[in-house]
């Protein structure tokens, strides 16, 4: 009986984390709608906030209303992130992961991705659309280089995958026409 109301008190105290976690949209839309860089923290899955400075950038989108934000920290792109009327959706990379920031039910949800999940043509660690090269996983180093990182899962973009200069450089020999096969 001990053992049960421990282990209870753990799922409550793990289901209240995730409650607090979860943002409310209406509470977050206000911050992006001034016209000026935005400081938003994003809570991690170590329960930790990430101070990321977003900033507005045009598209095309913003005719239909859709915003695009490119995120920094310490100078360093971090994540994009698209604003809609009721809606937020977007990614970060947070030494080493992926964290996807969606909307549902009016809340912000921020989640990891894992070798497990099923997307599109991908399935685990395999994606039928990988190339024959070997696909490196980018360390995070703040200090020295700017990196954008690659990992196996498919991803649509609408506007367009952010490359640095460096990674351009470095990967794709300031070749376009690499980037845009890639």
């Amino acid at each position: 009986m001990k053992f049960l109301n421990s282990f209870l008190g753990l799922v409550l105290l793990a289901f209240m984390q995730i409650l607090q976690a979860q943002q409310s949209v209406k509470s977050i839309l206000p911050l992006f709608s001034q016209k000026k860089q935005v400081e938003w923290a994003v809570q991690t899955d170590r329960n930790e906030s990430v101070p990321v400075k977003w900033y507005e950038r045009e598209s095309s989108f913003a005719v239909e209303g859709i915003r695009t934000f490119v995120g920094y920290y310490n100078e360093q792109l971090v994540g994009a992130l698209s604003v809609q009327r009721n809606d937020i959706s977007g990614s970060i990379q947070w030494v080493g992961k992926a964290y996807h920031i969606d909307t549902r039910q009016g809340k912000v949800v921020i989640s990891t991705s894992g070798a497990d999940m099923n997307c599109g043509t991908c399935s685990g660690n395999f994606c039928a659309s990988d190339s024959a090269e070997e696909k490196s996983f980018l360390r995070v180093d703040y200090k020295k280089q700017k990196f954008v990182y690659t990992d196996p899962v498919l991803r649509v973009y609408r506007l367009a995958i952010t490359i640095d200069y460096s990674y351009f450089s470095r990967t794709f020999g300031f070749n376009k026409a690499r980037v845009r096969g890639y």
